[in-house]
């Protein structure tokens, strides 16, 4: 009832989505010989192998707290393909995130890959579902229509469905729209506030870029709730000041 959206049209999505995330895994195994999402998962089964020996080093990789040690880095890390942070990335981009969150599945998976894409899949069809309710009541096209195109589309089925940082981008953003909403329109909640605060350090920690392109539209966003009197000389102020902002950097760091 909070969507408006039938139970068999969740549970048909969801399927479709799981069965989006394995033929994905199979076309990796089959035609990279690897790729992202079996490189992320397997790199996650091997930090979840010290659990039963040396759960100290198991715990301590999970959380980043002391996994410098020389033993962990000869060990586990060196074995690990998507570890080391890229080197041609302009902003910060880490696959350390989601290599621990598969770690942690791992606790329960049985090291079965479709156990994982289940989890992975539960989290997209949670964010899409955060997603339809924030923007249902902004645009103006047939609730049926918007649940299409964010549940259906291609990219929506394959790439929000795989073991790849899709699925939790796309949960950290609707989490971090569905929070602001919230604060912008009911005022300070200690709920909504925590809910926003882990969204941003999720996508902080998973595509820190992505975070930086959603915080002018916040900025907006909250703005208008309070002031919502000459909305588009304000969108185009605040998008200006990025630009510049943007430009400086660029200029500084190339210099």
């Amino acid at each position: 009832a909070r969507f408006n959206i039938r139970t068999k049209w969740l549970v048909i999505v969801f399927l479709l989505k799981v069965g989006c995330g394995l033929a994905y895994g199979y076309l990796d195994l089959h035609t990279k010989y690897g790729g992202d999402s079996l490189n992320y998962f397997n790199d996650g089964c091997w930090m979840h192998e010290p659990i039963h020996e040396k759960p100290g080093e198991y715990f301590r990789m999970l959380t980043g707290i002391n996994d410098t040690s020389l033993f962990i880095q000869e060990r586990y890390v060196y074995y690990m393909t998507t570890w080391k942070a890229n080197d041609f990335d302009y902003f910060f981009n880490d696959s350390r995130t989601i290599v621990r969150i598969h770690a942690f599945i791992r606790l329960f998976s049985f090291g079965s890959y479709g156990v994982h894409v289940l989890a992975f899949a539960f989290l997209s069809v949670i964010g899409l579902l955060l997603i339809y309710r924030v923007f249902r009541p902004c645009v103006r096209v047939q609730e049926g229509l918007l649940f299409f195109v964010l549940f259906m589309i291609p990219s929506s089925l394959i790439w929000f469905s795989s073991l790849l940082k899709e699925p939790l981008v796309i949960f950290g953003s609707a989490l971090l729209f569905s929070a602001s909403v919230r604060l912008a329109k009911e005022g300070f909640s200690a709920r909504q506030l925590l809910l926003w605060l882990s969204a941003a350090l999720l996508l902080a920690a998973t595509r820190f870029f992505v975070l930086l392109c959603w915080l002018p539209a916040l900025l907006v966003l909250a703005w208008l709730y309070r002031k919502p009197a000459q909305a588009l000389l304000k969108i185009i102020l605040i998008m200006a000041t990025i630009v510049v902002a943007a430009a400086t950097f660029d200029y500084f760091a190339t210099d």
